[in-house]
């Protein structure tokens, strides 16, 4: 009866310990595949295009920081007797979209339209027709705009050795024969009924010999408010002279 006892105790207390087993700290890990949105972060990468102008002209903006891929729309504009020639990238089109896909460095080209001619020993350069615009003010300031040189201009190319003048002692050094515009007179001189310019020229110093024979200029009136150089009818009749 005592052997029976002590086996029911034991059944007992091993009943007891399993129904008191606690399974609060059971952790279930999830899947692997699982993606935690709350902690995705996307950097974006911040460019420079940098914008500029050569001789001659402007451009619609310097540019500034882009974010990739942004297209930014950039305008070259030629000033008068100039014309917008390419960008330093190859790219023709004075509109064009950039792309913002790294730095970027853009400068827009441009070429003169003006004229330069060696005749005579004389150097010649005028600049084109430019067109005048009625909604721009040319006399902001007390002096006109004229752009990066005159609207016309003689340089000699002829030099000259040292002279005695007013008299025999009276020295002077060699150097560069220089002109100056000696007088000034209209006229049609190609019979289309507008007045023409003529503009002669004095030499100096004028008392010696020089091989040059460029005395005189001849603009045709365009009718537009806008005068041509004309380079032929002063060849011409220079060449006529000279025999």
């Amino acid at each position: 009866m005592k052997k029976l006892s002590y086996i029911l105790l034991i059944f007992i207390l091993s009943c007891a310990k399993d129904t008191s087993e606690d399974n609060s700290s059971v952790y279930v890990s999830p899947p692997s595949n699982t993606t935690n949105i709350g902690s995705t972060s996307t950097t974006v990468s911040q460019y420079t295009l940098t914008v500029s102008a050569g001789e001659g002209g402007s451009v619609s903006s310097e540019g500034g920081e882009y974010e990739e891929g942004t297209e930014v729309t950039i305008t070259a504009t030629a000033d008068g007797c100039y014309i917008f020639t390419s960008w330093s990238d190859g790219n023709t089109s004075p509109q064009r979209t950039v792309n913002i896909n790294g730095d970027q460095n853009i400068t827009a080209n441009f070429e003169s339209l003006a004229n330069n001619i060696e005749y005579s020993l004389v150097n010649l350069t005028f600049p084109c027709a430019a067109t005048i615009s009625t909604e721009r003010s040319y006399n902001d300031t007390n002096s006109y705009e004229v752009g990066p040189f005159g609207w016309y201009s003689v340089k000699m190319q002829e030099t000259h050795p040292e002279w005695y003048y007013p008299s025999n002692t009276d020295y002077n050094p060699p150097g560069a024969f220089s002109m100056d515009p000696h007088n000034f007179a209209h006229g049609d001189f190609n019979n289309d009924g507008l007045q023409d310019l003529v503009i002669t020229w004095a030499t100096f110093p004028h008392t010696l010999e020089r091989d040059s024979r460029y005395t005189y200029s001849i603009f045709l009136n365009n009718g537009d408010g806008s005068m041509t150089y004309d380079h032929e009818a002063v060849a011409s009749s220079t060449a006529h002279n000279n025999h």
